[in-house]
């Protein structure tokens, strides 16, 4: 539970994008799976940018809560609620507009936190390029998908829920 409410109490959090080139020459065969991330990764392959989370939450499972995760239901919580109610869970979300990333092929998302912006980068700055990041700070979560294209003319939304 503390480390649900540390994680929640963070102001740099990003979700990432990263690896271009494909896993394999059979990538677009319907049979092929992403090969699972290493538990000794500490960044993302080819990183292509990073978007601030928009939206960060302590949730609880809730029959009647508000947002929607992989079939099941969640509720907001404060912190006090959370340490009353044992809850170890972080709602994230962000929103990557086509101006925002370079729309290209991307095989990795990955979530951040306590990113460090180069120094001539101000730290309110919500969108980090690689050229603009001292630190990618600490890698939380790494997902390997097959290959997908961002579109020039599309938003896309992250969301995650992080169990501590």
């Amino acid at each position: 539970m503390s480390r649900a409410i540390s994680f929640y109490e963070l102001q740099n959090v990003y979700f990432a994008l990263g690896k271009q080139t494909p896993w394999a020459e059979n990538e677009h065969d319907p049979n092929f799976s992403a090969p699972l991330p290493s538990v000794e990764a500490k960044d993302l392959e080819e990183l292509i940018g990073m978007k601030r989370v928009d939206v960060k939450s302590l949730v609880v499972p809730d029959d009647s809560g508000t947002i929607v995760y992989r079939d099941q239901t969640w509720r907001k919580i404060s912190p006090e609620e959370a340490i009353e109610l044992g809850a170890h869970w972080v709602y994230i979300e962000a929103q990557i507009y086509y101006e925002d990333l370079p729309a290209v092929e991307y095989r990795q998302i990955g979530v951040f936190s306590r990113t460090v912006p180069n120094d001539n980068v101000s730290i309110e700055k919500k969108i980090l390029l690689p050229e603009d990041i001292k630190s990618v700070g600490i890698l939380e979560v790494l997902d390997q998908r097959k290959v997908v294209t961002r579109n020039e003319d599309s938003r896309d939304t992250f969301s995650m829920i992080i169990e501590f």
